[in-house]
């Protein structure tokens, strides 16, 4: 984990390849795996132009996952 703005903590993110807030990658993953609808994962659909299953295959893949 590291600072982002010198003051919040995230992990790096494989699929947007940039350091993300945890709450954003938990939003990700919640979404991704059926849990809730936060928004997140169309806003992820749209940066990366990648499909469901394609997100899929990065964040299972990820260090950080299972969270």
């Amino acid at each position: 984990m590291t600072k982002i703005d010198n003051k919040k903590y995230g992990w790096w993110c494989p699929l947007l390849n940039k350091e993300i807030a945890e709450g954003y990658c938990l939003d990700i993953n919640n979404e991704r795996l059926g849990y809730f609808k936060t928004g997140s994962l169309d806003q992820v659909k749209t940066i990366t132009q990648k499909t469901l299953e394609e997100i899929n295959l990065t964040c299972d893949k990820c260090p950080n996952f299972p969270l």
